[in-house]
């Protein structure tokens, strides 16, 4: 158990390193550019846990592969990123899946594979466009690093909370280490970390309205969680991928920090 707790905090050490080394020496643009490898390599686990083995359809998991590395471009363009955009990008996509799943033989497994690829395009690639075009916009660098500490320090909080406290569990079906308590942590954590931020950094915006943020984003983390454990364990798999070690792939470590991004660019573009 330490051992594994050692690679993980290592492993995310590492990361944080090069990221920041990204940033000195490339600056916003290079750390998008980086953002957007990070987000096609998730686009591709998800497809390859959920299309390709439960719709059973490789030329719809490519088809989904592809529109996304089309569309995520797109939606980061000034100005770009709005509704009759990636609703026209999810139309497209919903023909392409319509036809190339005719030949499925069965209307269930058709609806199966659309409902998935509609889900992972919300998913994979609306949810991180928001982040990354956050990150692009003026100030948005601050609001990037808050929202990766307000989700860490989430999950920080509910590990050791979870550990210390934790005696009801919170969604066994879907994650059996999960507790209510842990959560609870977890929400405190965020508002916490929220208000360190706005005292220190973006003290323009109201205390109690960060203190709101650091409660709603970890309320979308935390689900963000369960929703990934329920995909994988629908697909049969521990993790949804192994590039990152002792925590898995992108979706296993972005899972919450996707889910909370909505909120966070709501409250960016309002203040």
């Amino acid at each position: 158990m330490k051992s594994n707790l050692m690679i993980r905090v290592l492993s995310a050490v590492t990361l944080l390193v090069f990221v920041v080394a990204l940033g000195y020496f490339l600056g916003i643009k290079g750390v998008a550019a980086f953002s957007v490898l990070v987000v096609l390599r998730g686009a591709f686990e998800y497809s390859r846990m959920t299309i390709r083995p439960l719709a059973r359809s490789r030329a719809l998991q490519y088809s989904f592969l592809i529109t996304t590395c089309i569309a995520l471009p797109i939606m980061l363009l000034k100005d770009g990123f709005e509704f009759p955009i990636w609703a026209g990008a999810m139309v497209v996509f919903f023909t392409q899946a319509i036809w190339l799943t005719r030949s499925s033989g069965s209307i269930y497994r058709t609806l199966r594979g659309l409902s998935l690829a509609g889900m992972g395009f919300a998913y994979c690639v609306v949810f991180p466009a928001l982040i990354i075009k956050m990150l692009l916009g003026a100030g948005g660098a601050l609001w990037f690093i808050a929202l990766l500490g307000s989700v860490f320090a989430g999950d920080i909080s509910a590990y050791f909370g979870g550990r210390l406290l934790g005696k009801h569990k919170l969604m066994p079906a879907l994650s059996p280490k999960k507790t209510v308590e842990g959560a609870i942590a977890g929400l405190i954590g965020s508002m916490i970390f929220c208000l360190v931020i706005n005292h220190y950094y973006l003290n323009n915006v109201p205390a109690y309205y960060m203190a709101l943020l650091g409660l709603l984003s970890s309320v979308c983390a935390q689900t963000g969680d369960l929703f990934e454990s329920l995909i994988k364990r629908v697909a049969k798999v521990k993790d949804s991928g192994n590039i990152m070690p002792g925590h898995g792939g992108v979706l296993d470590r972005l899972d919450g920090v996707y889910f909370a991004s909505p909120i966070f660019y709501i409250f960016y573009v309002i203040f």
